[in-house]
């Protein structure tokens, strides 16, 4: 079901009757809140809530236990919602253009997770707990304050697509060089005075 770009307030109460209901996109709305009915909806797979002025999600989304994959770029949350991270089947998080500044650590009950986008927000650093999603393919930290890259992000074993523009960073260290999946880096737009030897297959952008 497509409701974007309609000038939606709230969400109609119709819209959480509709059982079978897999594919929910919202976006480009004028929405500031989500009805605690969102939870109804038990087999959504797709939820796209991006482009509205939301700052909180209900508790009630815990319900959507089939969910994988749920975009929440462009709102106004100032703190990544901690109740993502019963959604134990999610594969992708858009998190994108908010204001956050740090991600709770219980996001490393989301085993399924493969793509993680925290574009454009409020990050001086990449949480140690991003560390721990092992399945992981593609994170998208671009457009933060970021200095430095640790040396667990190695445990991101399958890590194909990192996206690193717009930070602070002055080095690649050596060890993201072990990633051996990797296929994309992109460091646009940092003051980066050394970067090592990675393997062929690896494109780097900077």
């Amino acid at each position: 079901m497509a409701l974007d770009n309609i000038g939606l307030t709230y969400i109609p109460v119709c819209v959480s009757k509709v059982k079978n209901l897999v594919n929910l996109r919202l976006s480009n709305n004028k929405l500031k809140t989500i009805p605690d009915s969102i939870g109804e909806i038990e087999n959504l797979l797709f939820l796209g809530l991006d482009g509205n002025l939301l700052t909180s999600l209900p508790g009630s989304i815990s319900k959507l236990e089939n969910l994988e994959c749920i975009i929440l770029s462009d709102n106004e949350f100032p703190e990544f919602p901690s109740i993502i991270s019963s959604l134990k089947n999610l594969k992708c998080i858009m998190f994108e253009n908010n204001y956050i500044s740090n991600i709770p650590n219980n996001i490393n009950n989301l085993e399924k997770l493969e793509e993680l986008y925290f574009d454009n927000n409020k990050l001086i650093e990449i949480p140690s707990c991003i560390f721990n999603l092992n399945k992981l393919k593609e994170l998208n930290l671009s457009g933060n304050s970021i200095s430095e890259i640790p040396k667990e992000i190695v445990n991101l074993k399958y890590l194909e697509w990192l996206n690193l523009d717009n930070n602070q960073l002055n080095e690649i260290p050596e060890h993201l060089t072990q990633l051996k999946y990797l296929k994309m880096l992109k460091i646009v737009g940092n003051p980066i005075e050394k970067i090592p030897t990675f393997s062929e297959k690896v494109t780097i952008l900077k």
